[in-house]
């Protein structure tokens, strides 16, 4: 019997076994087959600690073939008193009728054994649900306006834009506010049975392992895909992950844009210093220098009061950086408008999923027991043509000289 705390899957493994013990004579089956069974839960038990359904998986590879092995030879055991070695030989190696029954028998069985094995992968491996959210991605207004200023002669095409942002995606700085804020650690704890609330590096390993991020071709889209057991925390996750990465978009947009007035600010507080200065220079060498008022033509204010031409030509070359300034002052104020929508763009949200993309149940069989039957023609054919040999080889040796 198994305990109430075994796994689903364990149990309908066990249920499975003794189901398969029929194949074993009757005095086989009273004399071992509790303890038979015994053994198998033991080691489903092992197996699914370790590995979860891949090792459940692999325990039947290994448990299939040994039971088709170990009951023909239950079954061909009981039948030795029935008839001689000889008589048995004789009639399986009949000259007709021998490659036939091999062929028949041998593809037959690998056909089912093949078979089997894939329905039992397919059925014991965990079905896994895909929720997929869709964001729209743009660059931020602190990397488009250099592009801007640089039209002339520069490109706003950035290959590497797209793969950059999902490596974000997948930074820490992003999975571990998903965690944080669905309290993974705790959560996960209690659905894979761990003592304690886990690592956040072991959280944020699984949670990478669930991700799949594609991008929407010729777009600027981007699909986040999350992979789980529970439909409802796919899509859960996929929505976690978009705001996210959105919410960190938007921060970072604003943090550059006010990092982007800051320094602005600065440099026109220094240049109006300048121009203050130009300003007193200009007026100290007018008085020094007695120019009269109105000044006089260019040329001759040039060629006689040449130090107060240059200082006025500093001034308006001062003035017209700090116009400069104040103009890229206020572009930048009038992105940080922009920059309050964010970057990212939600396009879909995520939703449960209402089947399980994986395991593939009938592409899975259909590969199966097509496998099956190509590798039972071939192995029969082969087994069928080694009886053929083996017959003739032993007629001969009857018929002697």
């Amino acid at each position: 019997m198994s305990q109430p705390g075994d796994p689903s899957a364990v149990a309908r493994s066990r249920r499975l076994f003794e189901r398969l013990l029929v194949v074993y004579p009757e005095a086989h089956r009273n004399a071992y087959g509790p303890a038979m069974a015994q053994l198998f839960r033991d080691q489903c038990r092992d197996a699914w600690r370790a590995r979860r359904g891949w090792g459940l998986a692999a325990l039947w590879l290994r448990v299939v073939p040994d039971l088709v092995k170990t009951s023909l030879g239950e079954h061909l055991a009981n039948l030795k008193g029935a008839k001689s070695m000889n008589e048995k030989i004789n009639l399986l190696l009949r000259p007709r009728s021998a490659p036939r029954v091999v062929f028949l028998v041998v593809s037959a069985g690998v056909a089912c054994l093949v078979f089997g094995a894939a329905a039992l992968i397919t059925f014991l491996v965990p079905e896994s649900y895909v929720s997929t959210a869709r964001i729209r991605v743009e660059r931020d207004a602190t990397d488009l306006a250099p592009l801007r200023d640089a039209r002339l002669g520069g490109s706003s095409y950035d290959p590497y834009f797209i793969q950059t942002e999902f490596e974000v995606i997948q930074s820490e700085l992003i999975l571990d506010r998903v965690i944080g804020e669905l309290k993974l650690n705790e959560a996960w704890a209690k659905k894979y049975g761990a003592a304690g609330p886990l690592q956040t590096a072991t959280a944020r390993s699984l949670l990478r392992r669930m991700i799949d991020l594609r991008p929407v071709r010729n777009t600027t889209l981007i699909e986040i895909r999350v992979y789980s057991d529970q439909p409802d925390e796919a899509a859960e996750l996929a929505n976690k992950l978009a705001e996210a990465y959105h919410d960190y978009r938007r921060d970072h947009a604003r943090q550059s844009l006010l990092a982007v007035q800051h320094d602005s600010e600065e440099r026109i507080k220094t240049q109006e210093k300048r121009v203050v200065a130009a300003q007193e220079k200009v007026a100290r060498l007018r008085k020094e220098l007695s120019v009269p008022d109105p000044e006089p033509a260019t040329d001759e204010l040039a060629l006689k009061y040449e130090p107060y031409w240059g200082a006025k030509q500093e001034l308006a070359a001062a003035n017209r950086f700090l116009d400069e300034l104040r103009l890229k002052h206020e572009a930048a104020t009038a992105e940080s408008g922009w920059a309050k929508a964010a970057p990212v763009e939600f396009v879909d949200r995520a939703v449960p999923g209402f089947r399980p993309v994986r395991p593939n149940k009938p592409l899975n069989l259909f590969l199966g027991a097509f496998g099956g039957m190509l590798l039972g023609l071939v192995t029969g054919a082969g087994m069928a043509w080694a009886a053929s040999r083996i017959g003739r080889s032993l007629r001969t040796a009857t018929a002697g000289p």
